[in-house]
């Protein structure tokens, strides 16, 4: 398993959808995995929601809410194109059936995935890497069917681009985004247009086992723990990191873990990273 996909809560689950092969140990076949809780602590793991099929591997997206109806957007590849696609399920996630018009955005490129969409002003928006362009783009839906470019979002940062996450946090917005085997952020504005940063990015953890980060909503946020340059030398090959609660002090992400009611909760050190000049506070949780 790898990155986490289409974190939606739906009647009372938070919904855990991940790249995943499940024919073998090794990258391939790659399908949407799934996984429930009602407490982001206790998960029962569902058979395979999105698999792969027809020739077309299902890499990594989103999903939202329409109604009762859960749709799925994520990236579709057949050999090496890489195009959005739409995915529908009514029974809460369990089975998805493929959007007959796929796909749904398609710019003929090799490097353009994982799409992360959003509600906003009565539409949807959508978060887009052109990853190897080191750029960002965004689109907007009425009916997340036809999709309009909006703006794109680059930064002197170097690395493959991939999985954004932006969304609102404390009445600011806050764009992640995973480079190669770092995850950074910035802190800004999102005008319904373009996102603009007001500080330099950051790392979202320093640890090297933590990847592909996304949000429930952007309050809750859970990554792959694994790291690219490794990830296929060991037996046991990739978790899930303990999910973080998000808040911002200032202009800094910080993250308290969900790790139930055995933790202290107003933090008892802090540590102070300096990173390229920028300062990261994070909190030190203990038993």
């Amino acid at each position: 398993m790898n990155d986490p996909n289409g974190l939606v809560r739906h009647a009372g689950e938070y919904h855990l959808f991940y790249q995943h092969n499940p024919f073998g140990d090794a990258w391939g076949h790659m399908s949407w995995g799934h996984a429930v809780s009602r407490d982001l602590l206790a998960w029962e793991e569902l058979p395979v929601a999105i698999p792969e099929a027809g020739g077309e591997m299902v890499f990594s997206g989103s999903a939202v809410m329409g109604g009762e109806r859960m749709v799925a957007i994520y990236t579709g590849v057949r050999g090496e194109r890489q195009v959005q696609c739409l995915a529908f399920s009514d029974d809460r996630g369990r089975t998805f059936t493929r959007y007959a018009g796929n796909p749904v955005l398609d710019i003929g490129s090799t490097d353009f995935r994982d799409p992360k969409v959003f509600a906003h002003d009565g539409g949807w928006v959508m978060a887009v890497a052109l990853s190897l362009e080191h750029t960002i783009r965004l689109y907007r839906s009425e009916d997340l069917v036809a999709w309009t470019p909006l703006s794109d979002f680059t930064w002197p940062v170097e690395g493959a681009w991939e999985c954004p996450d932006l969304f609102a946090l404390d009445g600011r917005w806050v764009l992640i985004v995973s480079v190669q085997t770092h995850v950074y952020y910035w802190v800004g504005d999102f005008d319904g247009q373009r996102f603009t940063a007001s500080t330099e990015p950051r790392l979202v953890d320093h640890g090297p086992d933590f990847y592909a980060a996304q949000t429930w909503d952007g309050r809750f946020l859970i990554a792959w723990m694994n790291h690219w340059e490794y990830a296929r030398g060991r037996e046991c090959r990739s978790f899930m990191t303990v999910p973080r609660e998000l808040s911002l002090r200032g202009d800094a992400l910080i993250q308290r873990p969900v790790c139930g009611g055995d933790v202290v909760r107003d933090g008892e050190l802090e540590e102070v990273f300096e990173d390229g000049g920028a300062r990261t506070i994070s909190t030190v949780w203990r038993r």
